[in-house]
């Protein structure tokens, strides 16, 4: 294999390297995205239900 063509393979190797860690840092962070907003509706919910809160409690939080 001549220069050339090794150069041409380290920019795809390096490249495709570069694409899956973008990948999982994406993955990871929209599971953590998820894990965020399933604890947040639970809350909500959890509250709502045992009537703690009165019906406009979304609307009262998403307001401030």
């Amino acid at each position: 294999m001549d220069l050339e063509n090794q150069y041409e393979s380290a920019v795809v190797a390096i490249k495709q390297a570069v694409e899956k860690s973008r990948y999982r840092a994406a993955k990871a962070g929209n599971a953590e995205m998820l894990s965020l907003y399933y604890g947040i509706g639970k809350y909500v919910s959890e509250n709502t239900r045992n009537g703690a809160w009165g019906t406009d409690a979304i609307k009262t939080i998403s307001g401030r």
